[in-house]
């Protein structure tokens, strides 16, 4: 069993991955039992300088959710022109519009909301 808490690397991969639950399980802790948004450590620039640093996983990661088209009470990703958008999705319509230019910062904002930390 891996100690705690979560290396800031292995918290950023794992949110990548979709397998965030997955590894607090890994390190002893049942993320279902209490708030598992209190093993999330790393912060939106701790995110952003790692996507700059690997480029290839912010792409893989902008391309798996931005393919997700959900309607209703879902974050989304995609691309607008020049410009990555993030949103909130209520009823079809986007709330909490944000546009960012580098994909490094869109795809840090969607992971937070993703994992609660909004």
């Amino acid at each position: 069993m891996k100690s705690l808490p979560i290396d800031k690397y292995e918290q950023i991969e794992a949110m990548l991955a979709g397998r965030f639950f997955d590894v607090v399980q890994e390190h002893g802790q049942d993320p279902r039992k209490g708030d598992f948004r209190r093993f999330i450590s790393v912060d939106r620039q701790q995110i952003i300088d790692y996507l700059r640093l690997h480029s290839g996983r912010a792409m893989e990661y902008f391309e798996k959710y931005s393919a997700v088209r959900g309607t209703h009470d879902v974050a989304v990703i995609f691309k607008d022109g020049a410009e990555y958008v993030v949103a909130w999705m209520d009823r079809g319509h986007p709330r909490d519009v944000r546009r960012f230019s580098d994909i490094a910062e869109a795809d840090a904002e969607h992971m937070l909301i993703n994992h609660g930390k909004y």
